[in-house]
């Protein structure tokens, strides 16, 4: 899936790129901070690709992300949520 199937990017917000990519009915969602700061971010803007789901699995760490008002990340940041 991640090197298939569609791919969906956003705007930067505060130094954050973020992209899904899907393939059916399964997808990844990526953010990346780009900064060297922590960076706080609003989750409103990426609904159509959360899709309703509460929390995501990051695939690298295995910790799960809470998909609530906002997502914290710390500087260089990759979060790969499945």
């Amino acid at each position: 899936m991640i090197a298939r199937g569609g791919m969906k990017h956003y705007v930067l917000q505060k130094g954050v790129y973020v992209y899904e990519r899907y393939l059916g009915d399964k997808n990844i969602l990526v953010f990346m901070n780009g900064t060297s700061s922590d960076v706080e971010i609003n989750l409103d803007r990426y609904k159509e690709s959360i899709k309703g789901k509460l929390s995501g699995k990051d695939i690298i760490s295995g910790r799960t992300v809470s998909f609530e008002q906002t997502l914290k990340l710390s500087p260089k940041e990759v979060l790969v949520l499945e």
